[in-house]
């Protein structure tokens, strides 16, 4: 795979990869110039292991220009944002040769069975041909100015990009990885997924999924048009802020929690800190960390967690925020219909946890010491004798 650091040295490519643009700002200017967008997704799918994968559908979506402002809906639909705004978007089905389809079935079990395309149009193309039918379709597009190449996560369709159908790289006068643009709204965290970039945005997830009905794996040309709405979406203020909102709740979600792992309730680093719960099982609205973050952020919580499916936890900077919280939901009636039970985290058990932990380190240096000694004294002994001898 080639690395970044090739592509900018490599003449085939580092005039256009050398344009990227990484920040708002000049993702606004570019667009400014009534540029024309085009979408690139790839699909592959590895064989025995990650390192051979087979390039397994090809995905493009074309944008003429981004419209000028209205009014960003309360329930978008990629549906209404494609015809609104004149999409074409083409999905390319690589055929795959006998054996690499008898690899897949030994060590997968079988080929992936993506989901049909909902936009656009769909077709079938042998990998040696794959360049020239991307062509015709950018020809076909026929942008009657310069062309912004578009993606998400990109270091895959990047390698695509120069190893299979390098001839459309000059097609393009700039590029974006949304990610980039992401990070420069939101830079003081971890920033989602596609989906769910979109589903801060307002998208249902069967929107931006589709239905599994005649597939259960991605379809390039969908995920190309999604990645325009994202593009679209990024412009708004108000999606900008649901971006960094989401983001600092996720700072307060994952405050406690082990990394790679499930959230855990640590009584002994909550000094100001109450648990929350319901009849049963916690309702649906807080049953998660970054549910929980969500739901009370107003009271500016430091962290959020889970003690176990029935009772939650919230840790607080200090008692008046604490107390704040507690008359505020102690009791509290959910929409939902059930009642919140707050109770505040006793100080001593924190005490009593630190005090056992000091006990327990002033044990091991007094046997640590008392080892050194009764060393000392051995070699001391043996040092006499030897004298004496």
């Amino acid at each position: 795979m080639a690395t970044y650091q090739q592509l900018k040295q490599n003449p085939a490519s580092r005039v256009l990869f050398n344009n990227r643009i990484t920040t708002m700002e000049h993702l606004q200017s570019t667009l400014e110039d009534n540029v024309a967008l085009f979408a690139l997704d790839t699909e592959h799918v590895s064989v025995e292991s990650q390192r051979n994968r087979i390039l397994h559908q090809v995905g493009l979506a074309y944008l003429p220009t981004m419209a000028p402002h209205t009014p960003f809906p309360d329930q978008p639909r990629l549906d209404d944002f494609y015809h609104r705004n004149q999409l074409q978007s083409l999905t390319i089905n690589i055929n795959l040769s006998h054996q690499i389809r008898e690899d897949l079935t030994r060590f997968r079990g079988g080929v992936p069975n993506r989901s049909p395309s909902r936009f656009g149009r769909e077709r079938e193309a042998d990998l040696d041909d794959l360049e020239s039918v991307i062509v015709g379709f950018i020809q076909s597009c026929n942008p009657s100015t310069k062309s912004l190449l578009v993606g998400f996560e990109m270091p895959a369709e990047w390698n695509y990009l120069s190893r299979n159908f390098p001839r459309i790289i000059p097609c393009f006068s700039s590029w974006i990885d949304l990610r980039d643009i992401a990070k420069d709204i939101a830079p003081f965290g971890e920033i989602p997924g596609r989906v769910s970039v979109l589903r801060i945005f307002g998208y249902h997830w069967r929107d931006i999924k589709g239905s599994n009905r005649y597939g259960s794996a991605d379809n390039a040309g969908d995920d190309a048009v999604s990645m325009l709405a994202m593009t679209n979406a990024l412009l708004y203020p108000e999606n900008q802020e649901k971006l960094r909102f989401r983001q600092k709740c996720s700072h307060i979600a994952h405050k406690y929690a082990k990394k790679h792992g499930p959230f855990v309730f640590n009584k002994t680093n909550i000094a100001f800190g109450a648990t929350i719960q319901s009849k049963g099982l916690l309702p649906n609205t807080i049953n998660s960390s970054m549910k929980l973050a969500r739901c009370f952020f107003d009271f500016m919580p430091i962290s959020t967690g889970l003690k176990s499916a029935e009772v939650a936890f919230i840790a607080f900077d200090d008692q008046d925020h604490l107390n704040k919280f507690i008359q505020a939901n102690d009791g509290r009636l959910l929409p939902t219909g059930e009642t919140l039970l707050v109770a505040p985290i006793e100080r001593r058990v924190v005490a009593e946890g630190t005090a056992e932990r000091e006990a327990k380190r002033r044990l091991r240096e007094a046997k640590k010491v008392e080892r050194s000694e009764s060393e000392f004294t051995g070699v001391a002994n043996l040092f006499l004798e030897c004298n004496n001898t």
